[in-house]
């Protein structure tokens, strides 16, 4: 793995020698995020 990839794989939460760490990203459905948007206004 290049050092960019490495960069980028430990942005998701994985680490070198197939280790993973937390990962606080928040996943969710581009749609959720417009009907929340709406409900909102």
């Amino acid at each position: 793995m290049t050092a960019e990839q490495a960069e980028e794989a430990a942005r998701w939460g994985y680490a070198p020698g197939l280790q993973v760490s937390p990962w606080p990203g928040l996943i969710q459905h581009p749609l959720r995020a417009v009907r929340e948007a709406v409900a909102a206004a």
